[in-house]
C-alpha cells in the first residue's frame, strides 16, 4: 500500500529518507528520528567527506553513504530527502532534489534571502513535488503553552509585542538579490543566515 501526501503518492507505506549533510545536528537530534519514527526509515546519508559519511552510516545502521549529492539522489531506495546542509547550499541542493522528483524536508532557514526561498518554493510547486520546511517550534510545548495562556487571558490584554532581529548580509547574497531583481525588473528582498554545520557546502 502506498503513502499519500497531498497529491503525491509514495511508493510504499514507509518513507525511506536520504539526508544531505549529516553534521552534529543530525547526529543527536534529527538523524535518529528518521529511523525511529513509525512509517519512516533512513536509507542513505551524504557528506562530502566520505569517511565521515560512512562512519555516520555505520553507527546509525544506515545501508548507504555517499560523498556527492547526485549519488544520494540517484539512490532508488531513497524516496524522500532531508536537507541539513549549510544554508548557503540550500538553493542548490533543494533544486537538485526537486529535479530528481524527491519530496524534500528543508532545514531552516530555507534560503539566505527571500528570493532564494521563492525560487525553491516555485520550483517544487511547478514540479508538483512536496516541500516542507523544518520549522517545528509552533508545535513545541513552550509556544503552545504561551498560546494557551494568551487565549485564556492569563496574561491580561496584550497591547504591544516587539521583536527585533538583525544580521549582516554578506556581499554574495546582496549580489544574488540584485541579480534576481534585475532579471525580474523589480526590487529585492531581505537576506538571512544560519543553518547546517557539516561539510556539504561547495569548496
Amino acid at each position: 500500500m502506498a503513502t499519500t501526501s497531498s497529491s503525491f503518492t509514495f511508493p510504499s507505506d514507509t518513507v525511506s529518507w536520504g539526508i544531505i549533510g549529516v553534521g552534529d545536528v543530525c547526529e543527536v537530534k534529527s538523524g535518529p528520528g528518521f529511523y525511529k519514527a513509525t512509517g519512516s526509515s533512513l536509507a542513505a546519508v551524504m557528506r562530502r567527506t566520505s569517511d565521515l559519511a560512512a562512519d555516520f552510516a555505520s553507527r546509525h545502521g544506515v545501508a548507504s553513504s555517499y560523498d556527492t549529492v547526485d549519488g544520494l539522489l540517484g539512490d532508488e531506495t531513497v524516496n524522500a530527502v532531508y536537507i541539513a546542509s549549510p544554508v548557503g547550499s540550500h538553493l542548490e541542493h533543494a533544486l537538485a532534489a526537486c529535479k530528481a522528483g524527491k519530496p524534500t524536508l528543508l532545514e531552516k532557514p530555507m534560503g539566505r534571502c527571500a528570493e532564494e526561498a521563492r525560487l525553491i518554493v516555485d520550483a517544487f510547486k511547478a514540479a508538483n513535488v512536496p516541500l516542507w520546511s523544518a520549522y517545528y517550534r509552533r508545535a513545541h510545548p513552550a509556544p503552545q503553552r504561551v498560546r494557551h495562556m494568551i487565549a485564556a487571558g492569563e496574561l491580561g490584554k496584550i497591547l504591544w509585542v516587539q521583536y527585533d532581529l538583525s544580521f549582516e548580509v554578506s556581499t554574495d547574497v546582496e549580489r544574488f538579490v540584485a541579480a534576481v531583481a534585475a532579471a525580474d525588473g523589480g526590487g529585492g528582498g531581505g537576506g538571512g543566515g544560519g543553518g547546517g554545520d557539516d561539510d556539504t557546502a561547495p569548496s
